[in-house]
């Protein structure tokens, strides 16, 4: 049976609402910083919440592995078009606040394993934390989707303190951008249907999964309201 995820993060009903009318050019989506259009200069912000990986199409129907992460990156607008964040550091996914010990949460991945650990590559899986993933803001018919790509999770299952086996999933994604109204109820990016597939790397799209989850997140100084909005 899929495992269903239960998060403390409460879904917030606002979004970012926009409309192409005949003759007139589409809006385009950016980031806001407490209201505010952020310009040009990349501003630090942090996120963080619990996702899981769902095999989908071949593997184990069912399996998944469930992790909370932590994340430091930038927001910027650029001079012209979309804007852009970059996840410049994402820390080790930790233990899944239902387990005790190391590593996270799984079913069906590493079934003979003693730990389950996710770590995140570059795009050319040379090094971990320090990430190179690219992402923009895209329309979605009436709200926003926070396209990433590039993306590069290992999983390793863990056995006697040595990795027994790994698998890599490799693709992109785009979690939909979600308002948040205060430092108490943050944005957050959440995904769901329609936020696509990653694919263990080197099946040839024979087997993929979902990310299911959402993370939250504010500015990493201060606790600024971080949001998106199409203009």
């Amino acid at each position: 049976m899929k495992k269903k995820l239960v998060i403390g993060l409460a879904p917030l009903l606002v979004t970012a609402v926009f409309a192409a009318r005949p003759g007139t050019a589409q809006a385009v989506p950016h980031w806001t910083v407490n209201g505010s259009l952020a310009t040009s200069a990349p501003v630090l912000v942090k996120a963080s919440g619990v996702l899981s990986l769902v095999v989908v199409k071949g593997g184990v129907p069912g399996a998944f592995v469930t992790c909370a992460i932590a994340e430091v990156g930038t927001i910027n607008n650029p001079t012209s078009g979309a804007g852009v964040d970059a996840p410049l550091v994402m820390f080790a996914f930790a233990a899944h606040p239902t387990t005790s010990g190391l590593g996270c949460e799984s079913q069906s991945v590493c079934p003979a394993a003693d730990r389950t650990d996710v770590t995140p590559y570059s795009t050319a899986g040379t090094s971990s934390y320090f990430l190179d993933w690219g992402s923009i803001l895209e329309p979605s018919g009436a709200q926003i989707r926070d396209k990433i790509t590039g993306i590069n999770l290992k999983i390793d299952c863990v056995k006697n303190a040595a990795i027994d086996s790994s698998i890599i999933f490799v693709g992109a994604t785009a979690p939909l951008c979600l308002h948040g109204t205060s430092a108490l109820h943050p944005g957050f990016l959440e995904w769901a249907a329609g936020s696509g597939e990653l694919e263990v790397q080197g099946s040839g799209g024979a087997v993929t999964a979902d990310i299911e989850g959402a993370v939250q997140m504010l500015g990493y100084e201060e606790n600024e309201l971080i949001n998106c909005r199409s203009t």
